[in-house]
């Protein structure tokens, strides 16, 4: 069974396909407003932010909390729906966007 994957090309109705066919949907496009779940000392925390990257299932992005300004890195969990298990560090877009390079 495939979930949440889509097609690299054309596929025709009757043709096999392979795992080499399919890449992963993204669940989060960069400027997305994404919900944002954080887990501390036992607390379940519920906010948004904007997303600044897009990302896949189980990538790791930078957000930006519209509020405050603050950037932090958050794994895409879902649907415009990412999650942070520790307090959320700020983190420079300069340095996230050097790390996406290599």
């Amino acid at each position: 069974m495939v979930v949440n994957q889509q097609a690299r090309r054309f596929v025709r109705q009757g043709e096999m396909i392979y795992l080499r066919d399919l890449k992963p949907c993204p669940l989060v496009r960069q400027g997305d407003v994404v919900t944002v779940w954080s887990e501390v000392g036992g607390m379940k925390i519920k906010t948004a932010a904007k997303a600044m990257e897009g990302g896949t299932y189980g990538e790791t992005i930078t957000v930006r909390n519209e509020s405050s300004r603050q950037t932090f890195q958050a794994i895409v969990a879902g649907p415009q729906t990412v999650k942070t298990s520790e307090p959320a560090r700020p983190v420079s877009l300069a340095s996230s966007a050097e790390q996406n390079k290599r």
